[in-house]
C-alpha cells in the first residue's frame, strides 16, 4: 500500500471513531455497514473519481454521482472534511489525469479518450455493484 494511501486510510480511521461520528453526525439515522477501513476507502474513492470526471466532462450523470457520493458519506458516517478531502484529492487525481493523457497521446480526440476512461471507470464500479450481495453471502457462509 503506498504510503500517502496507508497514512489517508489511518486518518479516516481515526476520524470514524465512534467518539467522532457521535459529535460530528448526532442526528444520522442510516444504519452504516460494517466494513473495514479500506473497502469504505475503496467505495468512497471510486464514487468520488466517477464525480470528478462527470464533473470535468460535463457529463448529466454529474447529479447521480453526487447523490451516491452523499449517500456512502452519510452510511459511512464519513466526517465533512473528510468527505470534502476525498472529493478535493480525486478532482485534483482526475485533472492530474487529464492533463497527462493530453499530453501523451497528442493526435487523438482527448475528450473522446477521456469520456472513455469515465464509461470504463463506471462500468467498473457499477460491476462491483452488481457482484456485492454474492461477494457478501460468501463472505457470511
Amino acid at each position: 500500500m503506498k504510503p500517502v494511501t496507508a497514512l489517508f486510510i489511518t486518518v479516516l480511521s481515526a476520524l470514524l471513531s465512534p467518539t467522532a461520528i457521535a459529535n460530528e453526525n448526532q442526528t444520522q439515522t442510516v444504519q452504516p455497514r460494517q466494513l473495514a477501513p479500506e473497502e469504505m476507502m475503496f467505495e468512497l474513492n471510486e464514487e468520488a473519481t466517477c464525480l470528478a470526471a462527470a464533473k470535468y466532462l460535463e457529463k448529466e450523470r454529474y447529479d447521480i454521482h453526487l447523490s451516491s457520493y452523499q449517500s456512502l458519506v452519510a452510511e459511512f458516517n464519513v466526517p465533512k472534511k473528510a468527505a470534502e478531502s476525498i472529493v478535493n484529492r480525486t478532482h485534483s487525481e482526475y485533472l492530474y489525469f487529464a492533463d497527462r493523457a493530453k499530453r501523451r497521446y497528442t493526435e487523438i480526440d482527448h475528450h473522446m479518450l477521456l469520456t472513455s476512461a469515465y464509461t470504463h471507470r463506471c462500468l467498473f464500479m457499477n460491476g462491483f455493484e452488481a457482484q456485492r450481495p454474492f461477494i457478501e453471502a460468501g463472505n457470511n457462509s
